[in-house]
Parts: C-alpha cells; structure tokens; sequence
C-alpha cells in the first residue's frame, strides 16, 4: 500500500542478491527506520507492478532504494484507499511472500 505521506510504497531493488544479503539489507535499511525487527519479505517483478499500472523507480538513498509509485489519487480519502487496495491485492497475488 502507499503510505500516506508522498502516495509511494518504499521498496528495494534486490536482484542479484543472495537470501541472506536481503535480510541483511532489511535489518539494516529498513528495521532501524520502521522501529520494528523484519518479520517477513516479498519479491515481485517490475514487470508485475507494471501489470497493474504502477512504476517502480530508482530512489537512492539509501543504496538500492526505490519506490513504486502511481498508485491512485482522489479526492475522496475513501475512495482512493478502496482503489489503491484493490491494485495492492491484485499485485500481492503476482508476489511471493516469505516469513522469517
């Protein structure tokens, strides 16, 4: 889902990268900024968010930082959480998720 802030879900870009170097990455990155130790990750490809009409773009720093943007904007706060969930559900079924 988009945060609230700048309507952007923050992501990082981990082609490449072994499983573990992800987790470390998450630790790193993520975990000291959210508050709260990484319980669980998902992959998706860009081709994916490109399914369901978002972009992924690089957004450094931090390195390998990105973030999926063009998800909808409404007036109506409603309205706009109600089509932006339905796009997160749509992409979290092209997603595989994993639990640490």
């Amino acid at each position: 889902m988009p945060d609230g802030k700048d309507n952007e879900t923050s992501v990082f870009r981990t082609e490449e990268m072994h499983i573990l170097e992800i987790w470390d990455l998450g630790d790193r990155e993520v975990a000291p900024v959210r508050g709260f130790p990484i319980i669980g990750r998902a992959t998706t490809r860009p081709s994916s968010i490109a399914s369901v009409a978002l972009r992924v773009e690089p957004d450094e720093p931090p390195t390998r930082h990105a973030a999926i943007r063009g998800w909808p904007v409404h007036v109506d706060p409603t309205a706009k959480k109600t089509a932006a969930k339905a796009i997160a559900m749509r992409l979290a079924a092209l997603s595989e998720a994993e639990r640490r």
